[in-house]
């Protein structure tokens, strides 16, 4: 009898006991542990400011310039962008340039999408969702040291020992450079959507002959930007060079992506007859910065890539003369995702990994889907395979 009511007090003794222990459920454990997630977006993707006025991208004038009654009133409106032939201070001194939120808004909405998935997944902006806004017209070390300075902010916040990096485009030549130059203890993983590795030929259509970027007038297939207007921007913008085919690029397009007289440029003819015809101080540094992010080494981060294929992307240009003496283009088109070509995006992972990781390391996981490159991460496609891996990178 003494035996039954001694186990019968200890049983009682142990339940007041876990009573009184605080209630953990799953997701408590889970978000304890949570990397805080760092979204870096591409080229454009952050609104810029001139003094107090929003001039990349302002709607309305967006709008109104394609009316020829308007235009003569909005024509000037993205001159504020134009840069100094240093490809850091503005062409116009009275010029001042801040930037504000990424693109999720409005006509530009090419981030929401992305971001509104990665809260039903449970994450909250602020607490552990955290955006990189960034001048993308600027030399790529300007952008990675921006991250930096955030990667610190989000870790003293949060607690967290790592962060997770999760880009789109140029964003994840960004996440790489910070990771290159030393970041890497603290970043966890990286996830890389539409990253032109290798280069992409439409930064060299941008300089040469103007380019809309993808973005069209809503329900229209209408460009919402003049091509000669971003031509016009871009030809001191150190981003652009740097978004040019790299060296690696004829690895998987051997005739390289500019023709001239009959015959395919190698490299450093492109270089030196194309690219420094526009700036050539900026071309003769992109080589550097395109070099030194593929250093064959993933320096102990995660790297997770998605490519986008089944899009008719440009590959090549083939510029003649005509009778007249005036520059005719055509051009040569791939697999991608209309702005990447599928190699570059993937660095051939899909055909020859140890040739793609002798460029880039060790990679977790390579994925693809159809989807055009502007709006990439609205895709659902896409963000399911964000959020998979996510799941994946909390699990190890």
């Amino acid at each position: 009898m003494r035996k039954l009511q001694r186990a019968l007090t200890l049983l009682l003794l142990a339940v007041v006991l876990l009573m009184a222990l605080p209630t953990y459920t799953f997701a408590d454990v889970t978000g304890a542990r949570r990397y805080p997630v760092i979204f870096v977006p591409g080229i454009g993707g952050t609104e810029l400011y001139n003094h107090n006025e929003l001039v990349w991208v302002n709607t309305w004038r967006l709008a109104g310039s394609h009316l020829p009654i308007f235009n003569l009133l909005n024509m000037n409106w993205l001159l504020p962008l134009r840069l100094a032939a240093d490809g850091a201070t503005p062409y116009y001194n009275s010029d001042q340039i801040r930037t504000g939120d990424i693109m999720r808004h409005n006509l530009t909405n090419v981030y929401g999408g992305m971001l509104s998935s990665l809260r039903t997944a449970g994450y909250t902006e602020g607490k552990d969702l955290f955006v990189l806004p960034y001048d993308w017209r600027l030399d790529l070390a300007v952008a990675s040291a921006i991250l930096s300075d955030q990667v610190d902010r989000v870790l003293a916040k949060t607690g967290a020992a790592q962060v997770v990096l999760v880009s789109h485009s140029m964003g994840g030549l960004v996440a790489r450079d910070y990771v290159v130059k030393g970041g890497a203890p603290r970043v966890k993983a990286t996830i890389a959507m539409a990253t032109p590795w290798l280069g992409s030929p439409m930064a060299y259509r941008a300089l040469e002959y103007g380019w809309d970027m993808g973005l069209k007038l809503p329900g229209t297939k209408w460009s919402a930007l003049a091509p000669k207007d971003v031509k016009l921007l871009s030809q001191n913008y150190p981003a652009v060079y740097t978004l040019a085919p790299g060296r690696h690029y004829w690895d998987w397009y051997p005739m390289g992506y500019l023709t001239r007289g009959g015959r395919a440029l190698n490299y450093d003819e492109t270089v030196e007859r194309a690219l420094s015809a526009h700036n050539r101080s900026l071309a003769q540094q992109a080589p550097q910065h395109q070099e030194r992010l593929l250093d064959g080494n993933n320096h102990g981060v995660m790297q997770f890539i998605l490519a986008g294929t089944g899009r008719q992307t440009v590959e090549a240009f083939t510029e003649t003369k005509d009778w007249f003496g005036f520059t005719r283009k055509s051009e040569r088109f791939t697999d991608g995702d209309e702005v990447v070509p599928l190699r570059s995006a993937d660095l051939g992972l899909g055909v020859n990994r140890d040739a793609a990781e002798r460029l880039i390391g060790r990679v977790e996981a390579v994925a693809y889907a159809r989807e055009g490159h502007t709006f990439f991460t609205g895709s659902s496609e896409v963000q399911d395979r964000v959020k998979q891996w996510l799941r994946e990178i909390e699990a190890r």
